[in-house]
């Protein structure tokens, strides 16, 4: 190949000509994304041997942290030496500690090139979204790093402490820069949260809404990741709090039937329905069944009023007999049916009620209500909710892979 030729590989110019709108084929793509990606292997190919150069700094910056625990812990009695197996090891460390620096140095360079990629495909919103997060993430993750790498001494203090004082503590140094590059990744992502559910409530995939009504399972997400983050396989304090969620008793009727409402509204608006007259069918509106009187958390009538301001009709379902009986924990209570609460609630929001004692006879009451709501094609641009859960799955990948895989890092 020419030197022209390589000139026009990096420059990746399109040969079909260009849209108004900034169109270019499939095949004037390609060539873009192989400049892009050729422009970036050559970047982290000179910061490579930059960084090979400066090797002997670098490792000392990488060993600060072991070095400071060590002396903790030899001023308390333990043991412990960092070695380097095998005859390949002291390179293989080398180019290893060299590649991670160099991908890092690069980061703006490749990060930028991924963006410029995407740009002219995105809307104006979605350009002022990225340019926002650019700002916020890089110092966010940053100060993640940072902070992984304060604690870091700390941590490998306690984990090493473990080992008897008659033992010494012989520490792989491969392994430790795998295990300190995923404790810093995974410190630099964490700060990166808050900002990802910032930016989906913006681009309307998460609602505030959402996230009070979610909160339970936030917790438990949370206490997935760390669990799964930390360095140790002791999930002892995990499973004892998984095994402290207990299910409450009683029947939270008004609650349900709130939290209905408040989805309706943050999906459609301030109210629920489109309709011109009362004569016409809602949009949406709210099945509300219960086989007991409500006991737990707000009231029907508070729930019922607040249906009623959203103009949300809300149908009951009165199911159970008066005889009706439930056990829980061994213990058997008696839940008759509210025919009356279920009546009052349809009549103030506009709905119908209704009574089922068998699974049949609710199958007949579903099919009466359907023909009670009407329905409406609306075109929905998924763009913003589709990169975004595409760039969240990127992500997790990425994790799991520095997670699972740490031969990788």
């Amino acid at each position: 190949m020419s030197i022209v030729g390589v000139v026009d590989v990096l420059r990746g110019k399109p040969r079909n000509p260009v849209g108004p709108d900034g169109r270019m084929a499939l095949a004037d793509h390609f060539r873009e994304l192989r400049a892009r990606l050729v422009r970036s292997a050559l970047l982290l190919v000179v910061l490579f041997c930059v960084a090979i150069f400066y090797y002997h700094d670098l490792l000392h910056l990488v060993q600060q942290p072991y070095t400071e625990a060590q002396k903790t812990l030899k001023a308390h009695g333990y043991k412990t030496e960092a070695v380097v197996n095998g005859a390949g090891g002291g390179i293989l460390l080398q180019f290893k500690l060299c590649g991670v620096v160099a991908l890092i140095a690069a980061a703006p360079y490749w990060l930028y090139q991924i963006w410029a990629f995407v740009l002219p495909g995105l809307h104006a919103n979605e350009k002022k979204y990225t340019r926002m997060f650019v700002a916020v993430a890089g110092p966010l993750f940053l100060g993640g790093v940072a902070l992984g790498y304060y604690v870091l001494p700390k941590g490998l203090t306690v984990l090493i402490s473990f080992v008897p004082k008659d033992v010494v503590s012989l520490v792989d140094f491969g392994e430790y820069f795998s295990f300190m590059m995923r404790m810093l990744l995974i410190f630099g992502i964490a700060m990166e949260i808050p900002l990802f559910v910032v930016l989906l409530n913006f681009a309307g995939v998460i609602s505030g809404r959402a996230l009070a009504r979610n909160r339970p399972w936030i917790i438990i997400g949370t206490m997935v990741f760390a669990a799964v983050a930390t360095p140790s396989t002791d999930r002892t304090a995990t499973l004892a709090a998984l095994d402290s969620l207990k299910p409450s008793t009683g029947t939270a009727a008004g609650e349900g039937l709130a939290t209905a409402v408040d989805v309706i509204k943050a999906t459609t608006g301030s109210t629920a329905t489109s309709t011109t007259s009362s004569s016409e069918k809602p949009y949406s509106a709210v099945v509300l069944l219960t086989d007991g009187a409500n006991t737990r958390g707000r009231t029907l009538t508070t729930a019922s009023t607040a249906a009623a301001k959203a103009k949300v009709p809300v149908f009951t379902i009165a199911y159970g007999t008066d005889g009706g009986t439930v056990t829980i924990a061994g213990k058997t209570e008696a839940v008759p049916a509210d025919p009356q609460a279920m009546a009052a609630v349809a009549k103030a929001t506009g709905g119908s009620t209704y009574t089922a004692t068998s699974a049949s006879q609710l199958s007949q009451v579903y099919d009466r209500i359907g023909t009670h709501i009407s329905s409406v094609t609306k075109r929905v641009e998924l763009t913003t909710p589709l990169a975004a859960f595409a760039a969240a799955l990127l992500a997790l990948a990425f994790v799991a892979t520095m997670l699972w895989s740490p031969r990788l890092v």
